[in-house]
């Protein structure tokens, strides 16, 4: 059980770390 909280826990990190990675893209592309 403490596994599959952990493989949420890592696809919640990797989705928000991907999220913010896109966002920064986005920004960095609307200011040139």
């Amino acid at each position: 059980m403490l596994t599959a909280w952990a493989a949420v826990a890592l696809v919640l990190l990797m989705f928000a770390a991907a999220a913010t990675h896109v966002r920064r893209h986005e920004y960095a592309v609307a200011r040139t």
